[in-house]
Formats: structure tokens, C-alpha cells, sequence
């Protein structure tokens, strides 16, 4: 998702693949697919489920991140929920769902997107910097579960 400079209320949920991210996927032995989904919805697991069907996922790559700035008290509460939702809540489900297949499949990798704005509280950016820290914890802690199986 990114926010429209001209119109700022309005959100666009991107369907390209950046293109250092198409060539590093090119570069990796096998098939590698990119799914565009609305992470704010839940059912987009589904989706993916769907869309990897018969093929031996052995990376997934959590990017997806939302913010806007501004004050926090002065922060729309529906935004704060969307941010929540895709820069968090998405990511974990993300995460759960690639390492699912890999402790099956006896190993796999998971990257996440942070910012430096998740070390430290960014003003202008509270709900932003909170989730962003959410992931790095998240991730390091799923790491240190996962480590006897290779993930």
C-alpha cells in the first residue's frame, strides 16, 4: 500500500514487484511468485494458500508497511487499526504461515521489513514506530522457536 501525495485520505494497494525485489527472486533456484492481496483483510492467507498450492515454499518475505504522520491524539482511529493490521497483524500471519510449511519441510527463511524507527519511538510516527518494533521483537522471538528446525 502506499499513500496517493496528491490525495492523501486515499491509500493505493500496489500490484507491481519492486524491481530489485523481481531480480533477487530471479536469482533464486526455483519458482518464486508475488501475491497482491489487501493484508487488512484476513482472508488474504487464504489467498496465498491458494496461490501456493504444489509449490515447496522455502521463503517468504514480509515488506508490506503503512504510516502516515502526524500527532497520535490527532491520528484517525481507522488508520491507526489499518496500520496495526498490515504493518503488524499481517506480517505475524505471514510469518505463522511460512513457518508452518517450514518446520515440515524440515527448513526455510523468513524476512522482515522493520525501520529504524522501530529502536526508538519516532514523534509523528507512534503507531508507525509501535508496530515496526512489534516486528523485530516478533521476529526474534519466532527465530530463537524455530532455529532447531531450521528456520
Amino acid at each position: 500500500m502506499r499513500q496517493n501525495a496528491s490525495h492523501p485520505d486515499r491509500l493505493q494497494r500496489r500490484s507491481d514487484v519492486h524491481p530489485d525485489l523481481a531480480e533477487i527472486a530471479a536469482g533464486l533456484a526455483g519458482e518464486t511468485i508475488a501475491v497482491t492481496a489487501d493484508l487488512s483483510d484476513p482472508s488474504w492467507v487464504a489467498e496465498l494458500d491458494a496461490a501456493a498450492e504444489g509449490l515447496d515454499v522455502g521463503l517468504v518475505v514480509a515488506n508490506a508497511g503503512l504510516s502516515r504522520a502526524g500527532r497520535f491524539v490527532d491520528e484517525d482511529t481507522d488508520f491507526r487499526h489499518l496500520t496495526i493490521a498490515v504493518n503488524a497483524t499481517a506480517a505475524a500471519d505471514l510469518v505463522a504461515w511460512g513457518c508452518r510449511r517450514f518446520a515440515a519441510r524440515g527448513g526455510g527463511g523468513v524476512i522482515t521489513m522493520s525501520s529504524g524507527s522501530a529502536l526508538a519511538g519516532t514523534g509523528g510516527f507512534a503507531t508507525y514506530s509501535a508496530t515496526k518494533a512489534f516486528l523485530v521483537n516478533h521476529t526474534e522471538a519466532v527465530g530463537w522457536e524455530m532455529r532447531d528446525q531450521g528456520v
